[in-house]
């Protein structure tokens, strides 16, 4: 294994633990402006669509960055030498047709 897969391997619980952290805390964070509703408030009505849309916001961020992480962090992309040694890109249409010999 190369040292990148090493680094990826001991690295990756680390990021999967933050990952559940900040979805756990934004569903606290959900369940609690749930609750303000029936909470006193001297400054009048607590703006419970603002937050919502904010905490929407970086539910999808989160998904976002999760769903980076997956792509990126998959081991084929670094054990495959065939791989590391073509630099295959799907995106250029010269090495999808074969146009590119190596």
């Amino acid at each position: 294994m190369s040292t990148a897969t090493h680094s990826l391997v001991e690295v990756r619980p680390d990021i999967i633990n933050r990952e559940l952290h900040l979805q756990i805390k934004l569903l606290e964070l959900q369940d609690l402006l749930k609750q303000t509703q029936h909470e006193p408030r001297l400054k009048g009505p607590f703006p419970i669509k603002l937050y919502r849309s904010i905490l929407a916001s970086l539910q999808t961020i989160l998904d976002k960055l999760h769903s980076m992480r997956c792509v990126t962090t998959r081991e084929e992309w670094y054990v495959n030498p065939w791989l590391l040694e073509h630099q295959f890109h799907p995106t250029w249409p010269a090495q999808v047709h074969g146009e590119i010999e190596y």
